[in-house]
């Protein structure tokens, strides 16, 4: 397999990386997978693997990285042949920066850069208490849109959810894993050059075509 760019959607609980990530691999035609979607899937299975991961999301704490790093193997390796990736939600911690290294070099050394969406705490805590997600497609509802009263996808039909991620109490251990294990992450992609930084604060569409600029003017 052969990637020609990998970018990587950094940013606190509830930035936009899911919506972003998901704009961009479509933009671009870039394959684009979220382990928080993918993690949320396991978790449901019924198997030894899904019990731990479930036990890890509820109580807001990253996934280890020697499981994430077996997760993560196998789902790049299912894509098969792609010409991009967006990931969100990897790299949570420094060792899985390692492991993305390697498996960078295994793909044929693509570049690498990454997105960081900054966004207020406050407005982040008040974004996460307004939202649902669809428990079958996993499209994320906020609290002004018709489809969070009525329950119901308006994709796929499926039910709206309220993540049990995103629980006040939760959130703020998600906050404090962020801080602990995430914020380094960013630190070393910015101290390599390879960090884009992004007003996460505006409206959906003037993020993306901030990014694309942005990441444009590496290329």
């Amino acid at each position: 397999m052969v990637i020609k760019n990998i970018y990587i959607m950094l940013g606190p609980p509830g930035s936009g990386k899911g919506t972003q990530s998901k704009l961009l691999g479509k933009k671009l035609g870039y394959a684009y997978f979220s382990t928080g979607v993918l993690l949320r899937d396991i978790a449901r299975e019924q198997s030894e693997l899904g019990k731990k991961v479930k036990g890890f999301i509820d109580q807001g704490i990253i996934i280890p990285d020697e499981m994430m790093r077996n997760i993560f193997r196998a789902k790049v390796t299912s894509l098969g042949k792609v010409k991009g990736l967006i990931l969100d939600g990897y790299p949570r911690t420094l060792g899985q920066v390692g492991f993305l290294d390697e498996l960078t070099a295994e793909l044929g050394g693509p570049k690498t850069a990454a997105v960081f969406l900054e966004v207020d705490k406050q407005k982040l805590l008040a974004r996460l208490a307004n939202r649902k997600s669809c428990a079958v497609c996993h499209t994320i509802y906020k609290s002004d849109m018709p489809e969070y009263a009525t329950g119901v996808c308006s994709k796929c039909g499926g039910q709206l959810v309220m993540r049990s991620d995103d629980d006040p109490a939760v959130m703020e251990k998600r906050f404090e894993e962020y801080l602990a294990k995430t914020a380094p992450v960013k630190e070393h992609y910015e101290s390599q050059g390879l960090l884009v930084h992004i007003d996460g604060d505006q409206p959906i569409e003037k993020v993306h075509q901030e990014i694309l600029k942005k990441l444009e003017t590496r290329n």
